[in-house]
């Protein structure tokens, strides 16, 4: 017999749930069809039982708390660092695997024997992403397409930033600001040479101003 809790924001109090409320939902729904095939799979007995903790710290110490929450094999955690950590402190206290789906971050995995990380930790996931880079990408000159709120830009992109960099690749930068046109991006090439244009945000504003310009 397995036990699973799922302790995730589900937002089910607001008449209109955020797109990340509604992709939560939707990882559910795909996790029990997982669940259903590895049963039939497996013939053991598998119960999940979900908690909606509202993205609320207090909420989830409260789940943690309900009488059973002992009994499980594994509880599915939430992203949010301070329920993450008070999921992996309840986890190892009771014996129980914390698995973190989300949190690519986090590195409790390396301090506590009960936190499982099912995603590549991000320091190996940028190292494997220059490596790559490098091999595909040898010759070619790099530009950076950037949102005006540095906030949008991707981990991976800053990463690749000073990678390149440190390598003394040939580099160039343009911000998508109220200004940006095809010039902006016409005046940074060369005929003849080769490049490599990466949008540092996956913002559906910037790719719609950026993608007329390429083409």
């Amino acid at each position: 017999t397995i036990n699973v809790a799922i302790v995730m924001p589900f937002m089910l109090h607001q008449a209109s749930p955020s797109a990340s409320a509604l992709n939560n939902t939707e990882f559910l729904k795909g996790f029990l069809m997982a669940v259903d095939e590895v049963r039939r799979g497996t013939r053991k007995h598998i119960y999940v039982t979900v908690h909606d903790n509202r993205n609320s710290l207090a909420a989830t110490d409260s789940i943690l708390h309900l009488p059973g929450m002992k009994q499980m094999s594994m509880i599915i955690a939430p992203s949010d660092a301070k329920q993450l950590d008070a999921t992996n402190k309840f986890c190892k206290q009771n014996d129980i695997l914390s698995v973190n789906l989300f949190a690519i971050k986090d590195e409790s995995y390396a301090t506590n024997s009960f936190s499982v990380q099912t995603n590549i930790p991000h320091s190996y996931l940028s190292a494997e992403l220059c490596e790559w880079y490098d091999k595909k990408f040898d010759n070619r000159s790099t530009i950076f397409i950037n949102p005006v709120n540095a906030k949008e830009e991707k981990d991976v992109c800053h990463d690749l930033k000073k990678h390149l960099q440190k390598q003394k690749s040939k580099t160039a930068s343009v911000t998508i600001d109220s200004d940006f046109n095809y010039d902006s991006v016409n005046n940074l090439l060369v005929a003849g040479n080769e490049y490599v244009i990466i949008p540092s945000s996956s913002s559906k504003a910037m790719l719609t101003k950026l993608i007329p310009i390429l083409k």
